[in-house]
């Protein structure tokens, strides 16, 4: 990949003379491929990722200070790929406004690869992310695979060449299948790279024609480095220099004696800043910090890489399955470092569960539901076959279960759980029908809340038992205890009001259980189970609720019922509903306009039942002044401000009652 900086300086530095009116910058937006696919590996055995990365690293730090905006769009770096909105995962994270080298290299370095490969959604985007201008534009795509998401290709195409003035689109496949290299035959520019080299020299030349010329390079820094003689193996430390930089300057890790134009691995650039953090390389032996600048390089220092003594201890004294459990640790804490735990014949640079040791001096981690012998590794992302330590512990069987509750419980009803047992990650008790298969739950509780915990009982009489079980995903839905337990029917009686009459309320004795969101509701007779009209949920054991009688006289039934499983019905009694309760209306024949008059009624008194002053024309349900029922025998009303004939009404909120009683009202 060297050759990156030696061919690009070459084409943006060199100069052709000064113009009288600087040309307008070339605009090229760089749009990487972060889908999950770009973790399998080059030929060269290095993940495709990093091959990305280590190449973009390369062209970013050689890119000329101006004639050119730089933007980077980004796909599948948010979403995972079989997660919703994956192929919406498109994002322009450094828009086409000069060239910030420093947030395109901490943008390139903090990418994510996880998701889908929306590339049409992507260039579809990247059209409005070109502002206005008459310099040339142009859009590198880097992506190891075709379109996932459906997009027409095509139609992206076109939709590039009608762009004023047209998007130039070069693409840079990274070790395509046969498959996939095809889908791009349609793309003018199409460069299939193999390995890192190859990705480097494409990145170069898809540019290098749209550079425009630039001024004469500025001259080399004058400066010195300073950094430790000697550094752990993956630990931080701290580069400072001296002199004036120039715009553009870095400081790279190279191997010692490496050629001048090698590219190594960026530490970061200096301007704006007055030191840099690097991370030791895990392999000990010298390294050399080279400063570059304006494509040379201006000081060097060799830092000798120590062994770093990385160490793991489990805390605990004993580890159970599936029980949380403590791990201390020491070493560089790099900021990839993390620690895992694999089995012991895992391959080195394999990983399972993971914390990075960014969370502290202590971890915690969750042992596996088998019990066996497992190894803790300290490794780390920046050379991932390299583990700094490591050490075996044993995951014992999970504590001794017991269960403990009554023999029998009330359907519905709420009961206690006593129990003992790990309490690990994720482990809960539920109640169950006897003989369910393994992973079946009703009503539960996580392990966590202690003991006892409170369940509540199916409203199906029968078998049932209580279940120790747990929802980590090396054992979902084990069994590991079990208590027999029989559920039995609720006794409950409901007697209503001797006189029930239509759209009046009544009240019903109620003696049941009153299980939170039990209810007593009244349906014809007739009515499939689960139905419910007017209810009222039952507070107390032993007492009375008050329902709406139907407006309609008939034969109804009275059901007890839980909102948990509405379609069961716990009790039933049959009810009759008689004649509505006979209204009428006592109240002036006529009144002066704009004053009061006192109303006596008699009626249902239901729910929203009203008096009300309307014109004698106007629509039932249409209202002017009211008082509701509620409020008394006699009620006091606003009579209209305008002369005319009007009527005193006893209606209802309720739209299928309608108007009860009519009562003519003269207003002088």
């Amino acid at each position: 990949m060297r050759r990156v900086l030696v061919t690009l300086v070459g084409l943006v530095l060199a100069a052709t003379g000064v113009a009288q009116t600087p040309p307008a910058p070339t605009q090229v937006e760089l749009v990487l491929d972060a889908s999950g696919s770009m973790w399998n590996r080059t030929a060269d055995g290095r993940y495709r990722i990093d091959v990305a990365k280590a190449a973009l690293t390369g062209f970013i730090r050689e890119l000329p200070p101006s004639g050119l905006d730089v933007g980077l769009r980004v796909y599948g770096s948010t979403v995972d790929a079989l997660a919703d909105g994956a192929c919406d995962d498109t994002r322009l994270f450094v828009p086409l406004q000069g060239v910030d080298k420093a947030t395109l290299q901490s943008t390139v370095d903090d990418v994510k690869a996880r998701g889908a490969t929306p590339i049409v959604k992507s260039l579809e985007a990247a059209i409005a992310d070109f502002p206005a201008g008459s310099g040339k534009r142009l859009i590198v795509l880097v992506t190891d695979g075709q379109e996932s998401c459906g997009g027409d290709l095509a139609a992206a195409l076109a939709a590039l060449k009608a762009a004023q003035p047209p998007i130039e689109l070069h693409v840079i496949g990274l070790d395509l299948g046969p498959l996939a290299a095809k889908s791009f035959a349609a793309v003018g520019s199409f460069v299939n790279a193999a390995d890192a080299a190859s990705l480097a020299d494409a990145l170069t030349q898809a540019v290098a024609t749209a550079v425009p010329p630039t001024p004469a390079a500025p001259k080399p820094a004058e400066v010195s480095l300073q950094a430790p003689d000697e550094v752990p193996a993956g630990a931080r430390y701290d580069v400072t220099w001296q002199g004036q930089p120039v715009a553009g300057d870095a400081v790279v890790v190279v191997a010692p004696g490496a050629p001048d134009d090698a590219q190594g691995d960026l530490v970061g650039y200096v301007e704006g800043v007055e030191k840099l953090s690097a991370v030791a390389p895990l392999t000990p032996g010298p390294v050399e910090l080279r400063y570059l600048s304006v494509g040379t390089v201006a000081a060097r220092r060799t830092v000798t890489i120590t062994p770093s003594a990385a160490t793991l201890k489990v805390v605990d004294d004993a580890v159970f399955a599936g029980s949380s459990f403590k791990v201390a640790w020491t070493g560089p804490d790099g900021p990839r470092d993390y620690v895992t735990l694999v089995a012991p014949d895992a391959k080195d640079g394999a990983y399972g569960d993971y914390v990075p040791t960014s969370k502290g001096p202590e971890l915690t981690f969750t042992a596996p539901s088998d019990p066996g012998t497992y190894e803790l590794r300290y490794q780390s992302d920046d050379d991932p076959g390299k583990v700094l330590a490591r050490t075996q512990f044993v995951v014992q069987p999970p504590k001794p279960i017991t269960i403990e509750a009554v023999g029998e419980v009330v359907a519905g009803a709420d009961f206690q759980v006593a129990w003992t047992g790990p309490d690990a990650v994720k482990d809960y008790i539920t109640i169950v029908a006897k003989g369910a298969p393994a992973g079946s739950y009703l009503s539960y509780q996580y392990t966590d809340v202690g003991s006892p915990m409170t369940l509540t009982a199916p409203l199906t009489p029968g078998a049932y038992e209580l279940r120790y079980s747990t929802d980590r995903a090396d054992a979902k839905g084990k069994v590991y205890a079990s208590y027999p337990i029989q559920v039995v029917a609720a006794v409950i009686t409901m007697v209503p009001a001797p006189d029930i009459h239509a759209g009046s309320p009544f009240d019903v004795q109620v003696d049941g259980p009153a299980h939170t969101q039990d209810y007593v509701t009244i349906v014809p007779t007739d009515a499939a189970d689960g139905t419910y009209d007017a209810y009222a949920y039952v507070e107390q054991p032993h007492g009375s609720v008050t329902i709406l009688a139907p407006s309609e006289p008939g034969s109804y039934e009275l059901r007890y019922q839980n909102d948990a499983d509405p379609s069961k019905v716990l009790a039933r009694a049959p009810v009759t509903v008689g004649a509505p309760v006979p209204v009428t209306i006592d109240a002036p024949d006529s009144a002066a306009a704009g004053s009061s008059i006192d109303i006596a009624w008699t009626g249902p008194d239901g729910p929203g039942d009203y008096l009300t002053i309307v014109a004698k024309d106007a629509a039932d349900g249409d209202y002017g002044a009211y008082e509701y029922t509620a409020d008394g025998a006699t009620l006091t009303l606003q009579v209209p401000d305008q002369p005319g004939d009007y009527e005193i009404r006893y209606q209802s909120d309720r739209t299928e009652i309608g108007v009860l009683a009519r009562r003519p009202l003269k207003v002088e």
